[in-house]
């Protein structure tokens, strides 16, 4: 029973934390632990205390981290690291505890788990991946632009299109290839476009050459959720031939 009042309030504050937390000595010893890494353990709090850190990690990974935990107690450095127990993915936090006089005395462990976010971050980076490819064998040019109608993405039949490399046509406002003529054109399409308008037109660009490249552009605002313009989007089809 913890009948230090100092002892009582670390208890109070590590239980009133959802994940798994606990307080490890110079030893890497259990000074204190909260309920919830208790209840994952399958133990009371009494059994954890004193336990040592193998106690908490499996076998083949706890050489690596006691080396990660002693280096927090040499740099006084906060460290973190990702690791899977039980099928399940933790990133946990290496927090240095100083006394009085700035030493390192304990190191407070706070993990939480991150198996859905995880999940939906594979998921994501599928599904942008899908995109992606979609993009990049599209036949079409796909030209994106922001409120300041400079691009923001390319994919690589567009920047063919005007012989440049997708590198070259990042950050360029969309005047930069065009003619004076075509230009007053495009001003006039923004003006459309922030107005939240869609068309389907012809128009001429120009290519790093110097030439011509006559296109068939259908373009549409990108508005916010507030109906704000944001930029816009264009599929383009080379028909100088």
């Amino acid at each position: 029973m913890i009948s230090d009042p100092s002892q009582m309030h670390l208890q109070t504050f590590l239980d009133a934390l959802p994940e798994p937390a606990f307080l490890l000595n110079r030893e890497l010893e259990v000074l204190a632990c909260n309920r919830a890494q208790a209840q994952k353990l399958g133990d009371t709090l009494d059994k954890l205390i004193g336990a040592p850190l193998s106690r908490f990690l499996a076998e083949e990974i706890t050489e690596a981290r006691r080396l990660q935990m002693q280096l927090v107690f040499q740099t006084g450095q906060a460290s973190n690291f990702e690791d899977e127990r039980g099928g399940r993915r933790f990133v946990s936090q290496l927090i240095p505890l100083r006394d009085s006089h700035g030493e390192v005395t304990s190191i407070a462990v706070f993990a939480l788990d991150i198996t859905e976010l995880r999940g939906e971050e594979a998921a994501l980076s599928q599904s942008e991946e899908r995109y992606q490819q979609i993009i990049d064998n599209c036949i079409e040019g796909v030209w994106q632009i922001d409120q300041e109608s400079r691009t923001t993405f390319v994919n690589s039949q567009m920047a063919t299109m005007l012989g440049y490399s997708i590198d070259e046509f990042l950050g360029r406002t969309i005047f930069e290839f065009m003619d004076q003529e075509a230009i007053e054109l495009a001003t006039q399409n923004v003006q459309r476009r922030q107005s939240g308008i869609s068309e389907h037109h012809e128009f001429r660009l120009r290519h790093k050459d110097g030439h011509e490249v006559w296109t068939d552009m259908a373009s549409n605002p990108i508005l916010d959720a507030g109906g704000n313009y944001k930029g816009a989007v264009a599929l383009v089809t080379d028909t100088t031939e």
